[in-house]
């Protein structure tokens, strides 16, 4: 038997073990009382969830070997007279479900699960951001006097990884992702490009815990006075971005993760205390150590000969090569490799 953890606000758990006592479980299940999966998990999500864990229980049932072929009329009768049980997998199933569904509602566009594992060194970052990201929302009576960090800033060169973790971090935190690129929230009429900050970091507390990840940052908030637009459109939306970064205080399942190639010409105002204030260098892996971590996450899921040595090859690249410049080397040996194939 599996044990299943189920996140549920204290005061309306005795409605939902009512519910959940009617089910035929083939699970031990723990009710944690903090709202921890996600905010605001009402009575209507209980249901949607245990609806979403009896049809894949039932999908399961039906394609297991009892009914090869699929279940005669009188069998399938009887299947659903009788229930089925259900199992850790259903749940997790039915979460997933769940999950994507509410962040269709609040616009967030689905993203790939990018995991921890499919990344390549930089293990000084992933620790610098779990403990950012990860921790607060794990352990919030350590945070209840309010010192938290909300806004992280990813910055260094291009090709190395930054939008990676950012998507990392989501997939292994249970988090739903909003990115965004910085030209995308500008329009051409006035008060709309603030607008469209509002709207973001507005659809980002109704899908909380929730990151926003805003790529290319410095085309979104370059230092006022020097953005050279006549109307002043860039000045504008940098203190809307101001205004509603100070606005996460409240909110401590909200993060803010930026990533920039130049964080010289960002705002020095987003860059203090309580906005982008903790900065992480995000630099080339030099070392034939991480750049083998690199090439190994990139190949993980290829079948390769069992004569290809990564280090050899590793050998012979130049020192430089980003985690790009490896990921567009693997995609160009593939090709070589279907068309020697075809």
């Amino acid at each position: 038997q599996s044990i299943l953890f189920i996140h549920l606000a204290s005061s309306h758990s005795w409605l939902y073990s009512s519910l959940w006592n009617r089910l035929l479980l083939k699970v031990k299940y723990v009710f944690i009382l903090t709202p921890l999966y996600k905010k605001g998990f009402v009575l209507g999500d209980f249901c949607a969830l245990l609806s979403h864990s009896s049809r894949a229980a039932c999908t399961r049932m039906q394609n297991s070997s009892s009914f090869l072929g699929g279940p005669n009329e009188e069998e399938e009768y009887d299947f659903y007279a009788a229930g089925f049980p259900l199992l850790a997998e259903d749940f997790i199933v039915a979460l997933d479900k769940l999950h994507d569904a509410h962040s269709q509602a609040v616009g967030a566009p689905k993203i790939p699960s990018v995991f921890w594992q499919d990344i390549g060194g930089l293990q000084n970052v992933k620790k610098e951001i779990l403990d950012t990201i990860q921790l607060p929302l794990e352990h919030p009576e350590l945070l209840s006097l309010g010192l938290h960090r909300s806004g992280l800033l990813l910055y260094g060169p291009p090709g190395t990884g930054k939008t990676l973790l950012a998507k990392a971090v989501a997939t292994e935190c249970t988090m739903t992702f909003l990115s965004v690129k910085g030209p995308e929230l500008i329009s051409m009429y006035v008060g709309q490009s603030e607008e469209n900050v509002r709207e973001v970091f507005a659809r980002a507390r109704a899908a909380a815990p929730c990151i926003i990840f805003f790529d290319e940052l410095d085309s979104l908030a370059p230092s006022r006075g020097r953005s050279g637009d006549s109307q002043g459109v860039m000045d504008r939306v940098v203190s809307q971005l101001l205004a509603e970064l100070d606005g996460l205080h409240s909110s401590q399942d909200v993060f803010v993760i930026g990533a920039t190639n130049r964080p010289d010409l960002l705002d020095s105002a987003l860059l203090r205390p309580g906005r982008f204030d903790k900065l992480v260098y995000v630099g080339i892996n030099e070392d034939r150590d991480s750049q083998l971590q690199v090439l190994s996450a990139i190949t993980r899921k290829f079948k390769l000969d069992p004569a290809v040595n990564l280090l050899s090859v590793l050998d012979r690249c130049p020192a430089q090569l980003t985690g790009a410049d490896l990921y567009a080397l693997c995609s160009d040996a593939m090709m070589f490799a279907i068309r020697r194939k075809v």
